[in-house]
């Protein structure tokens, strides 16, 4: 969209990542974006395989839902952004974002509820 703000959102916490045979632990958007690209990969394979179009730019079609399917989204209504996460001591500044209630400029419109997503999807 151009914009610096997500669209949704996704539980992004210690994900389990194997590089070059490595596990690590993930967190942020480098670990909840391919979820959501892996979402619409297989909501893409179902609408393929149903003789419908894939997703395609998926943004229009979230803000529909939003309006026409809002159980597609679990409302995020707290919580900052202004420290990054740590176990211990976390790196603190004076300015950031605030969740509320809708859209909000940290979690957009929410997280995701896959089979709400894929149903959603299917019906249009």
């Amino acid at each position: 969209t151009g914009r610096a703000y997500p669209d949704v959102s996704l539980v992004g916490h210690n994900y389990p990542v194997i590089v070059g045979g490595v596990e690590y632990v993930q967190s942020g958007t480098s670990a909840t974006t391919p979820v959501f690209a892996a979402m619409l990969t297989l909501i893409n394979g179902e609408l393929l395989a149903a003789g419908k179009p894939p997703v395609g730019f998926v943004n229009p079609a979230l803000y529909q839902m939003a309006a026409s399917s809002p159980e597609v989204f679990h409302d995020v209504m707290g919580g900052t952004n202004n420290c990054a996460a740590a176990v211990s001591d976390p790196t603190c500044c004076d300015y950031g974002f605030t969740a509320d209630v809708g859209f909000d400029p940290i979690t957009g419109l929410g997280s995701i509820d896959f089979t709400a997503l894929k149903n959603a999807f299917m019906s249009l």
